[in-house]
């Protein structure tokens, strides 16, 4: 089993918090680490699906930053849910990252 490196994990957790800053609908975000694949789960104000996308142009950032990097993003949107109460739980090991 190969583990992800320490720097190419940092450098992909701070790619991709500056760009969750810059966007302003961000709110949460955590990472977990499965082998050598890193996943981040971001948690967005609710916004239109079209906005939404727009937080997956930061994985050319990254790639363009970390040419070697595995990771997976997922954008959890609350406006595609019917859920008026909606809340998301991490999967069990991951851990919040600040965007303050």
């Amino acid at each position: 089993m190969v583990i992800a490196r320490p720097t190419t994990e940092h450098e992909v957790q701070e790619t991709l918090v500056q760009f969750l800053r810059g966007i302003g609908f961000a709110r949460r975000l955590w990472i977990g680490v499965d082998r050598d694949i890193l996943t981040f789960w971001v948690l967005t104000a609710p916004v239109r699906p079209e906005v939404e996308r727009d937080v997956y142009r930061v994985n050319m950032r990254i790639y363009e930053r970390v040419p070697e990097a595995r990771f997976n993003l997922i954008v959890v949107n609350p406006a595609l849910f019917d859920d008026h109460d909606f809340h998301f739980d991490p999967p069990a090991g991951a851990r919040e990252i600040p965007l303050l």
